[in-house]
């Protein structure tokens, strides 16, 4: 009998973009697929690119900021069915001009306790929880940080 190879994964590249605690997140236009969904600025990575090489032309293309750096936070493969994703997600440490939706899509910034009460897709899942605990480590280090001054 045969099999049918499973599709290969989309691959997008994501970027954290953090300013003050809090994170950037841009809308979804309503026709697209998961419309109206908040999620982090990034998009498909094209044939030849990189990640960061991905990241820096979808943040031009959405935001018209000019990406100067990001290090990796966390690649992992998403299931949807019928089409499978590997994220990318990058932590943007430096970039140029003020985001601007040039894509007409709302953006906000959010804490990271307001992540989980946000309709965003359930790829993004992995990444606020991450933020989540990374939020959580800081913060209890910062206390301890306190008690010994």
């Amino acid at each position: 009998m045969p099999t049918t190879a499973p599709e290969p994964a989309t691959q997008i590249a994501l970027g954290i973009i953090e300013r003050n605690g809090q994170f950037l997140l841009s809308q979804r236009a309503p026709q697209a697929h998961q419309g109206n969904l908040w999620e982090f600025p990034g998009g498909k990575i094209e044939p030849g690119e990189t990640p960061q090489q991905a990241l820096t032309r979808e943040l031009a293309e959405e935001l018209g900021i000019r990406l100067i750096y990001a290090r990796p936070l966390l690649s992992f493969p998403w299931p949807y069915p019928n089409h499978p994703l590997h994220l990318h997600v990058l932590q943007v440490t430096q970039f140029t001009g003020h985001p601007t939706p040039r894509e007409s899509q709302p953006l906000r910034w959010t804490t990271p306790q307001e992540l989980p009460t946000l309709p965003m897709p359930p790829a993004n899942t992995k990444i606020i929880h991450h933020l989540l605990e990374r939020t959580k480590q800081t913060e209890q280090a910062e206390k301890c940080g306190d008690k010994r001054g």
